[in-house]
C-alpha cells in the first residue's frame, strides 16, 4: 500500500490547485489556457495513477486477471499521452514568455505542435505496454515507452534551447520554468532506470505549483489588455 501514498497526495494537491486557480478571475490569454491544460492534465494523471495503484494494491502480477491487465495497459497509454500533451504545453509556454512573437506565429506553432502530439499519441496507442513486477510492486515497460520519452525529451530540449539562446531575455518568470525542465528530466531519467518508483504524479503536481507562480496577476494582465 506504500505505493499509494504519493499518487493520493498528488491527487489531493492537484484538485486543491484547480480549486484555487479557478476560484480567481482569469484573463483569456494563451498562456493561461496552456496552464489550464497542464493543471487538468495533472489531475487526470493523478486519477489514473491512483486508480492503477488501487487495482494492483496487495496483488502479485500473476494474480491480476486479464480484464484488469487490459485496463492497466489502457490507462498507462492514456498517461503517456497526457505526458506528451503536458510537455508540449510547457514548450509552447516557454516560447510564449521568452520570445515576443506575433499571435499568428504562435497560433501556427500551436497547430504544428498539436499535429505532432496527435501523431505520437496514435503511435503510443497502437504500441504495446507490458506489466512487470519487482518486490510485489507492479510497473510497466514496452514499445510504447520509447516514443513517449523521445517526444517528451525533444520538447524539454527545445524548451531549454529557447531559454538558453535568449538568455538575455530571461526574467524571474523563467526561474520556475528552468526548475520545471530540470524536474522533468530528472523524472524521465529516474523512471528510465527504475520504473518501480511512483514519483511521476507528485512531480507533475509540483511542476504545476511552480507554474502557478509564473502566471502574472490577472488584474495587471487586464490593465495591459485595456
Amino acid at each position: 500500500m506504500n505505493e499509494l501514498q504519493l499518487p493520493i497526495c498528488a491527487l489531493f494537491f492537484s484538485i486543491l490547485l484547480c480549486i484555487v486557480y479557478y476560484s480567481k478571475k482569469r484573463v483569456n490569454l494563451i498562456e493561461n489556457k496552456l496552464y489550464q491544460i497542464m493543471i487538468l492534465s495533472g489531475v487526470l494523471d493523478s486519477v489514473i495513477v491512483t486508480t492503477e495503484r488501487i487495482i494492483v494494491a496487495g496483488k502479485k502480477l500473476e494474480t491480476i486477471n486479464n480484464f484488469n491487465k487490459y485496463i492497466l495497459q489502457l490507462t498507462n497509454k492514456i498517461d503517456f499521452i497526457i505526458l506528451i500533451i503536458l510537455t508540449s504545453a510547457l514548450f509552447i509556454y516557454t516560447v510564449l514568455i521568452t520570445l515576443n512573437l506575433p499571435k499568428k506565429i504562435i497560433k501556427n506553432l500551436i497547430i504544428i505542435v498539436s499535429s505532432i502530439d496527435l501523431f505520437f499519441s496514435i503511435i503510443v496507442s497502437v504500441l504495446s505496454v507490458n506489466l512487470i513486477s519487482k518486490n510485489e510492486i507492479i510497473s510497466i515497460n514496452g514499445t510504447a515507452v520509447f516514443p513517449t520519452y523521445l517526444i517528451c525529451g525533444i520538447y524539454l530540449f527545445l524548451s531549454v534551447l529557447v531559454t538558453l539562446v535568449n538568455f538575455k531575455r530571461i526574467s524571474k518568470r523563467h526561474i520556475p520554468i528552468i526548475s520545471i525542465i530540470i524536474l522533468f528530466i530528472f523524472l524521465m531519467v529516474i523512471y528510465r532506470y527504475n520504473p518501480y518508483i511512483m514519483i511521476n504524479s507528485i512531480t507533475i503536481t509540483f511542476v504545476n505549483y511552480l507554474m502557478y507562480f509564473t502566471i502574472e496577476n490577472p488584474d495587471l494582465k487586464m490593465m495591459n489588455e485595456l
